[in-house]
């Protein structure tokens, strides 16, 4: 079969490959099925230039989209221009917004098909039945939600794939890699690096109450396999510099040092990032991960308030914060905490409190800023919310929702009527620190050039 993936438009002129296609291309194509994806992330061509490419193409057998629910109102769009165009072609969706809220995205988006979850067990067996043109047999397919009769059907979802070893690598060959490996700067180091990103594990063993997650089963890649995926990159698109994504790569003590070791023991050179735990981190690990090229650490600080971050279940203390961040840094590496606002019980206090952990923790070599914490649906924040009166459904918090900045719902003890004052005089507060610290690192940079003759670390400005 001939199989169109659609990544939607992302506006941001960040590209980070799309691991659930990419992931899925790979399954897909080893069933021995043409896979095609069109990347409106990279190429940013319209969804009129979408329509036209399937019109004249004139035959798939299969569309498949996946997104976010930040990108909601974008996939929406796109969708009307896939089903404008491809006629008695199954359409399919699949992705984290479409996991948490199915039947209502299938009727939305009149999507013919959706997959919930991790679907590369499902999505061989739905192939197949598209394949064969069954009318019959989607009851075997895990995950699977359909409408016939102006019904919709759907089955019990199955388990993850579970041996993450077992599944091909992502098929890099069908993206333009040179728009995800473009040379550019990364803040910790000093020349130009090709870049881009990984996963090492799926899933997370927390359960803070802000967050969904496709999976909750947390489940890791062996350390040889992961070191095979990052020599594949080095060598074959010279990459010298990967982000881990996973949702927490710092969960064990143990397999962090024993991926630092490998990299060691094999003299492997490249620098990379990852997402780690004020809870979990300690120096040992840190200092390991330093030696074996780690530049910089993500960590959820969320709030500075330790009654707010109780409230979320984050299971970190304000000690740790300031505690891990400092030792963070003392081993040589950057420092960043993404942090939010307006969750319940939160008041003004203790939004100072969050600008207060941010200034005293972050390495500034991002813009970081608070956002609204968005009650997505499937978390536990959007149950709060229906549950309360605060939200209908779905359809009520996608019709509010106008961006990732903006609040879509306040659960907080401040006002509606100050919530964006009182936001955005923190984030002014934030910028203005940011920009601070951004000219006085800019003219030590200079002096060093002008006074001292030392260029290794000048970074030119323009």
């Amino acid at each position: 079969m001939r199989i169109l993936l659609v990544m939607h438009e992302c506006n941001s002129p960040y590209n980070v490959l799309p691991y659930g296609i990419a992931y899925l291309a790979s399954i897909i194509r080893n069933q021995g099925h043409s896979v095609i994806i069109y990347d409106m992330a990279t190429t940013h061509h319209n969804d009129e230039e979408l329509f036209t490419f399937i019109i004249n193409e004139k035959k798939f057998d299969f569309i498949g989209m996946g997104f976010q629910a930040a990108y909601f109102h974008i996939a929406l769009k796109t969708s009307k221009a896939i089903k404008a165009a491809c006629g008695s072609t199954p359409f399919v969706l699949g992705g984290s917004a479409p996991s948490a809220s199915p039947i209502y995205i299938l009727k939305k988006f009149d999507a013919d098909y959706l997959l919930i979850g991790e679907c590369e067990d499902s999505i061989i067996k739905f192939l197949n039945l598209i394949e064969s043109k069954a009318n019959s047999g989607f009851n075997e397919v895990n995950g699977l939600y359909w409408k016939k009769d102006n019904q919709i059907f759907n089955t019990k979802k199955g388990p993850p794939p579970d041996d993450l070893d077992a599944l091909p690598f992502p098929a890099w060959d069908l993206f333009d890699m040179k728009s995800y490996t473009f040379p550019r700067r990364i803040p910790g180091i000093n020349n130009i690096v090709r870049a881009i990103g990984m996963l090492t594990s799926r899933g997370c063993p927390y359960s803070c109450k802000f967050c969904f997650r496709l999976e909750n089963k947390y489940r890791k890649r062996s350390i040889e396999n992961c070191i095979e995926e990052i020599e594949y990159l080095i060598k074959k698109y010279h990459i010298n510099y990967i982000r881990i994504h996973d949702d927490l790569f710092m969960v064990s003590k143990e397999r962090t040092l024993l991926f630092c070791e490998k990299i060691l023991e094999k003299q492997i050179k490249f620098n990379w990032g990852c997402n780690g735990r004020f809870n979990i981190a300690d120096r040992e690990q840190l200092r390991m991960m330093n030696k074996a090229g780690c530049i910089l650490v993500a960590y959820g600080l969320e709030s500075g308030d330790q009654k707010i971050l109780d409230e979320m279940d984050k299971k970190i203390t304000v000690e740790q914060i300031y505690e891990i961040s400092k030792i963070t840094k003392e081993e040589g590496m950057l420092v960043s905490v993404p942090s939010m606002i307006g969750l319940p019980n939160e008041d003004e206090n203790s939004v100072n409190k969050t600008v207060n952990a941010i200034i005293g923790t972050t390495s500034w070599h991002d813009k970081r800023t608070l956002r609204p914490m968005q009650p997505y649906p499937g978390s536990y924040y959007f149950d709060y919310c229906i549950e309360k009166g605060l939200l209908k459904d779905e359809d009520d918090f996608y019709s509010r929702y106008f961006s990732s900045e903006k609040k879509t719902v306040n659960l907080s003890n401040i006002p509606d009527s100050i919530f964006d004052k009182v936001l955005y005089n923190a984030n002014q507060k934030l910028l203005k620190k940011f920009y601070e610290d951004a000219l006085k690192s800019d003219l030590e940079m200079f002096q060093k050039v002008y006074f001292e003759n030392d260029s290794k670390n000048f970074i030119p400005l323009r």
